[in-house]
């Protein structure tokens, strides 16, 4: 509640009072911690303390060698830099919608004609496919892939493996959720041949399982299960136990499509025990959307009623778990497909008012993603 209070403050020009809040703020959650650092980078730029703003935000970014102590910056370039990081801070707590607006605001600095630089075309590129997943994250494809497109087209004249890499893999996710997966295969392959050639393992893991989330699509199973397999090892190898819970999601889909249930439980619980020690709530709550539903789903192939009665309520509990973490994110998709699986499995059991409620929920939740007000009209 107090982080809300700061947010509200924050953006109704209270800077103070947010500050105060700010001040008081004392917890040793880390999610919570991330959060007060994001808001306080957001007060410091409201009030154009550059150096302040970018000693709390800089963490959350993979780009801290671009730092240079010792050039002059004009107030426009530490501007821009500031709203790019702060876009950078919003997307890792899932705040998609926050992220757009610093993104936004920070093009528009950039197109200044003092900030015409060729050295700050990379930044340009970065601000469009960081403004580009915020979009693909809430299921407006087609406004992300114009974005993707336009950092290709900036590309034109930059020589940097790994961030062309990052815009394929961007493109490829898109493709993928849209559909397109002759498309998204093809981003994909780009993107792994540049990660592996700048021997990024981390994000070559991450290009497998996306490249494995396309062949399952496409029903290409054994496939699939290599791209998950060497992901998942790669993941392992780095001690890197979000791409392994993210990995063991992709698996457990996987054996649910190949019938084997018993395997998708597994994988399941590995990622559940797992998700206790992660302080991302979006990969949390995916976590129990798909423990949820391959309980459904075992409820919906078994033939003994008390069993069948046992794996429907597991499948709500999980999906009330999800819904709790999801709450927290701008991840719309996600909460509306947790909220599907959950009418469902509570129309399976007979509580019929809790399933519409569920599906009610699913369709505002939609409406929401694509920035249209939803009401209900009564019969």
């Amino acid at each position: 509640m107090q982080l809300f209070r700061i947010r509200l403050l924050l953006e109704e020009g209270h800077n103070e009072q947010a500050l105060a809040v700010l001040e008081t703020l004392q917890t040793d959650d880390e999610k919570q911690q991330q959060e007060h650092a994001y808001f306080m980078g957001w007060y410091y730029i409201l009030n154009k303390r550059w150096n302040d703003a970018l000693r709390v935000l800089l963490p959350f970014s993979h780009y801290q060698e671009d730092t240079d102590e010792h050039a002059e910056r004009i107030k426009r370039e530490w501007y821009a830099r500031c709203l790019l990081y702060l876009g950078y801070a919003a997307i890792n707590i899932s705040h998609f919608e926050d992220a757009e607006r610093h993104l936004m605001a920070c093009l528009n600095v950039l197109r200044h004609k003092q900030l015409q630089r060729p050295d700050l075309q990379l930044w340009r590129i970065r601000a469009h496919y960081s403004l580009a997943l915020t979009y693909n994250m809430r299921s407006l494809f087609p406004t992300a892939l114009q974005h993707y497109e336009k950092a290709l087209h900036l590309f034109l004249y930059e020589d940097n493996d790994e961030e062309l890499a990052n815009i394929y893999y961007g493109l490829c996710d898109t493709y993928r959720k849209m559909g397109q997966l002759r498309e998204a295969q093809l981003a994909g392959e780009k993107a792994l041949k540049l990660y592996e050639r700048t021997s990024n393992r981390s994000l070559e893991g991450r290009m497998r399982n996306q490249l494995g989330s396309v062949a399952l699509l496409q029903d290409r199973f054994m496939e699939a299960g290599v791209y998950f397999t060497e992901a998942l090892a790669i993941a392992a190898s780095m001690d890197s136990f979000q791409m392994v819970m993210v990995n063991c999601i992709a698996l457990a889909k996987l054996r649910m499509a190949e019938g084997q249930v018993a395997e998708a439980r597994r994988y399941c619980q590995r990622a559940l025990d797992m998700s206790r020690h992660s302080v991302n709530d979006l990969l949390c709550g995916i976590t129990y959307k798909e423990a949820g539903q391959v309980a459904l789903g075992e409820a919906q192939q078994t033939e003994g009623e008390q069993h069948k009665q046992e794996r429907l309520e597991e499948a709500m509990e999980r999906f009330e778990m999800a819904y709790r973490y999801l709450s927290t994110t701008d991840a719309y998709v996600e909460k509306a497909e947790t909220f599907i699986s959950w009418a469902q499995a509570c129309e399976a059991v007979g509580r019929v008012q809790e399933s519409l409620r569920h599906w009610r929920s699913a369709y505002q939740t939609l409406s929401r993603a694509k920035g249209l007000e939803w009401e209900e009209v009564l019969p």
